[in-house]
């Protein structure tokens, strides 16, 4: 049997709809006699076993009621709350797309009826494989399942966070689009991304207000392997004007080719290496143009100011000006008590 023949048994048993007892029989038809064997028997054999557990498990679908079917994939819509950025890990989706080329889908995706379109359906979860079904021209396995939309975003998520496969920025985005935007209650959200605290869904609620612009995120992309930390470092220096302007000039003039060689996580490290250096800059700044700052006041230059960033002093030359100097002594105490009685009026 060639690996097409293969394939195309695989897509003949996800045909719609599928019948509990025909899957019994071709299961049946097809077990392997001789599991010792070797070479292309033994390859052919474990293939077979694969088909037969998928077998089993939509068995197990088709028991509990859910109907599973070969639909074209631009009959499907994507989710209308996506939980995840845009194909940011290029090379990962087209390993996705040759596995899918060469063995089918081994897992159905799940969808729902679209809820005003009728022979129309919305992803609830498993889009890139729709999408490598789309470039692929062919047909995608799906489990269509009637939802009401708060079910199908607590499935998308919980799927999600069982597979560990969205990033800390893409469950952070997340969380905000369910609140913000859609409205769900804390608690529905806390069980979407895996059962967390309600206060744990407040945390990322208060970060993701703080988070950069949607054009710095897109060009970061989903920041795979950067967590919570690094996010929270990022968001409080993104609150600087001068790190927003250094980073969208940076993002602005970058190439396709300094995209593409950093990597999302390195374009994440090189954006936060900015955000961490523009203040360090402004502050060598200001000590550089306030070192000490002179200036002489009264008619015979009596007194000289002396002002850093951080401290003013006043000189008298005792030699030159002692009365003068007698007098500011005497009477400095009655200017900080004038000081403070203005201070107080203007509080009243």
């Amino acid at each position: 049997m060639t690996k097409n023949s293969r394939k195309s048994q695989v897509n003949r048993l996800f045909s719609a709809p599928i019948d509990a007892e025909t899957l019994l029989k071709k299961s049946a038809g097809t077990r392997p006699k001789k599991p010792g064997s070797t070479g292309p028997i033994r390859a052919m054999s474990g293939s077979l076993m694969e088909v037969e557990e998928a077998n089993e498990k939509m068995k197990e679908m088709i028991a509990a009621g859910v109907a599973i079917y070969l639909l074209d994939p631009s009959d499907i819509d994507p989710s209308p709350v996506p939980d995840r950025f845009r194909f940011t890990d290029e090379e990962a989706f087209e390993s996705l797309k040759k596995s899918i080329d060469e063995g089918g889908v081994q897992t159905p995706i799940t969808v729902r009826p679209h809820p005003d379109q009728p022979d129309r359906y919305q992803t609830v979860y498993g889009n890139r494989r729709r999408t490598a079904c789309e470039q692929l021209g062919s047909k995608v396995p799906a489990l269509v399942k009637p939802m009401s939309h708060e079910e199908m975003l607590v499935a998308q998520g919980q799927e999600n966070s069982e597979r560990q496969d969205l990033t800390f920025l893409e469950v952070l985005c997340w969380v905000w689009k369910l609140w913000e935007k859609e409205n769900i209650p804390r608690n529905t959200i806390a069980r979407a991304i895996g059962n967390k605290s309600e206060a744990t869904v407040s945390t990322y609620m208060s970060l993701a207000r703080l988070l950069p612009d949607t054009e710095v995120l897109e060009w970061i992309g989903n920041a795979r392997g950067v967590g919570r930390p690094r996010w929270e470092e990022f968001a409080a220096l993104w609150d600087h004007d001068l790190v927003k302007e250094a980073i969208r000039k940076e993002i602005s003039n970058a190439t396709q080719e300094d995209y593409n060689e950093l990597g999302t996580e390195g374009r994440f490290t090189h954006l936060l290496d900015i955000a961490i250096d523009v203040p360090k800059q402004e502050n060598r700044q200001k000590r550089t143009k306030r070192q000490v700052v002179r200036s002489k006041f009264g008619p015979a230059s009596e007194v000289l100011l002396k002002e850093t960033a951080t401290k003013m002093s006043f000189e008298i030359d005792l030699k030159k000006q002692p009365k003068f100097a007698a007098f500011i002594r005497e009477n400095l105490e009655s200017y900080i008590q004038k000081f403070r009685e203005e201070e107080e009026m203007e509080k009243q």
